[in-house]
């Protein structure tokens, strides 16, 4: 196993610049990312999550699918988060009516 020092080193930054990436700090530039990936023998898009091979083979015609996949489930998201929205507020509307329904019940009660 290769220390930070070494692998930094070897892709050409400095040791805390890849300890900032390491620990979320900082984010390498793309060029870093494509050395990181060349020296690693991996492709950028599988070292960055995009593909599931290590070989990458992610196509821009794959990516755009990807998108378009994330589009619909932010879509989907919306939908469901609108419904919880309103499902919500007719049940504060429903506790609200109950509580003015107890509270004139009990008004006549003393009346």
């Amino acid at each position: 196993m290769m220390s930070q020092t070494e692998f930094s080193r070897k892709i050409g930054v400095k040791q805390t610049s890849y300890s900032g990436w390491e620990s979320g700090a900082k984010v390498p530039a793309a060029t870093v990312v494509a050395q990181v990936a060349t020296t690693l023998g991996v492709s950028a898009d599988w070292l960055l999550g995009i593909a599931d091979s290590r070989a990458g083979g992610s196509s821009p015609a794959a990516a755009l699918g990807r998108i378009a996949d994330l589009e619909q489930q932010v879509e989907e998201l919306k939908v469901r988060n609108r419904a919880l929205i309103d499902a919500l507020e007719a049940v504060g509307k429903g506790a609200r009516s109950s509580r003015r329904t107890v509270l004139a019940g009990a008004g006549a009660m003393s009346a």
